[in-house]
């Protein structure tokens, strides 16, 4: 097995020990992290993933590193006009990846302190069971165009979401 396999291995296995979130969710923080207006400091984010910090893990090292692999791919996808993310039918892994994108995107000022910038959360709010924190009027607007069921429309247009938060 190689090197860059065997750090995602340890990755997913200290994920399931250390974080709040599981990997769909820990993929939706990066997400918003590559996204993101600005540049989120690293202990940040990783006090976010791993509560108490990587310092707090086995191998901080190997954990980061893997981390940085995982980041650096899904940037890689991003610019291609891709995400690394589940299916529209994987209800429960969107809801994750979700629920890892909202906690990311909290840590983004530019959105966080904007009405206005925050709608780029909004369709993750709403697919993590978060509905409160959306503006009611964004909320309006998802129902209307997402009809009778707007968390499947949500999901199916995961990407766009994503790629227009990137794009603004």
């Amino acid at each position: 097995m190689d090197d860059a396999r065997q750090r995602m291995e340890h990755l997913v296995r200290t994920i399931e020990q250390s974080s709040p979130f599981d990997l769909d969710g820990v993929v939706g923080v990066l997400h918003a992290l590559v996204v993101a207006p600005a540049p989120v400091a690293t202990a940040a984010w990783l006090d976010l993933v791993f509560p108490g910090g990587a310092e707090t893990l086995g191998d901080p090292k190997g954990v980061v590193a893997a981390l940085r692999q995982l980041h650096g791919e899904i940037a890689a996808a991003v610019e291609r006009g891709q995400i690394v993310g589940p299916a529209a039918h994987e209800v429960e892994r969107s809801a994750s990846f979700a629920s890892g994108y909202l906690a990311g995107a909290r840590l983004v000022p530019a959105w966080r302190d904007h009405p206005r910038a925050w709608q780029h959360a909004a369709w993750a709010a709403f697919l993590s069971g978060d509905v409160a924190s959306i503006d009611p009027a964004i909320l309006r607007t998802l129902e209307k165009r997402g009809g009778s069921d707007v968390g499947a429309w949500l999901r199916d247009g995961l990407a766009g979401w994503i790629l227009d938060a990137r794009d603004d």
